[in-house]
């Protein structure tokens, strides 16, 4: 048979083993996931003044609608924020933080036809 530490030892994976089964299969944080409106401002450069619009975060992922492009965003848990936006062989990108019912942050675009821009981004829960 077994000696007493290995028994034990035994005893305790088992134990172990039995209270990893009975957590909660996903503890995600989905306090962002929701409808948000967002507004990007031009601070520098020939980009259009400003543009508003309206999207999407569902599982930390944002999806922006009627981008015309590629977009591709994410909200970490701690409400960071990153997003690209790729339009032909211009591109920009963007970070911020967004709070429960609002966030903000900078973005910055290679626009090849007509320069670089930069500017903010403003959002809010819808």
């Amino acid at each position: 048979m077994f000696r007493p530490s290995t028994r034990k030892l035994i005893l305790a994976g088992a134990t172990l083993a039995a209270m990893v089964v009975a957590m909660p299969a996903s503890n995600a944080d989905d306090s962002f996931d929701g409808a948000w409106s967002i507004s990007f401002i031009t601070k520098s450069g020939p980009c259009l003044g400003s543009y508003a619009g309206t999207g999407q975060i569902v599982n930390h992922v944002i999806h922006f609608g009627g981008s015309g492009g590629s977009f591709s965003g994410s909200v970490a848990p701690s409400g960071s924020v990153s997003m690209r936006f790729s339009m032909g062989p211009s591109h920009a990108v963007g970070t911020g933080a967004l709070s429960t019912d609002y966030g903000s942050g900078t973005w910055s675009a290679d626009v090849i036809e007509i320069g670089a821009c930069s500017g903010v981004w403003n959002a809010q829960r819808s």
